[in-house]
């Protein structure tokens, strides 16, 4: 393998190694306007390990099958959120934690981009006085639950459930099931 640098139509440099005229082996990859790629690259696709990172902030770390994020990776949104978890075809898909930028997270299971299964979430609230609720968004079922102390409460509905649980620091967790 060479290394080469090569500049498309559009714009767009790839620096690195190069095999048949296809990015293979290390290289960057840098998108006209928008971010780049750094990485493992197999046949001209993302392969291995890499980092990708866009113009606005946002940047992901991690493992990459046939051009997709595959594997354990870390995803940081440029609006300040994470996703840390596994992935599969390009898609949060199985354990994972997604944390909000008030620290906030869901931690649990993840199915083609979105929460789905048992997972918990964490509310940081400052008062006790607050409407709180229960949201499952594969089932697109919510529940509320009012609570004017930090006692333990439940709602059950058959096959689907939502559980408050207090802790000193106010931190709610909240257990909820989609079946």
């Amino acid at each position: 393998m060479e290394i080469r640098v090569r500049v498309y139509a559009n714009g767009d440099v790839y620096e690195g190694e190069m095999k048949n005229e296809k990015c293979c082996g290390g290289g960057v990859y840098y998108y006209n306007m928008s971010g780049r790629y750094e990485g493992d690259w197999v046949d001209g696709k993302y392969e291995g390990f890499g980092v990708e990172s866009w113009s606005k902030g946002s940047r992901y770390k991690g493992m990459y099958r046939d051009g997709l994020r595959n594997g354990f990776g870390v995803y940081r949104f440029y609006t300040g959120d994470v996703y840390a978890g596994e992935w599969l075809n390009g898609q949060s898909h199985g354990s994972g934690i997604h944390t909000c930028d008030d620290g906030s997270r869901f931690v649990g299971e993840f199915k083609w981009g979105v929460k789905h299964g048992l997972g918990h979430y964490h509310f940081r609230w400052v008062s006790s006085n607050l409407l709180k609720f229960c949201l499952c968004i594969h089932c697109k079922i919510v529940f509320v639950v009012e609570m004017f102390t930090f006692n333990l409460c439940s709602t059950d509905t058959s096959d689907r459930m939502c559980v408050w649980h207090d802790t000193d620091t106010c931190d709610y967790v909240q257990l909820c099931h989609c079946f």
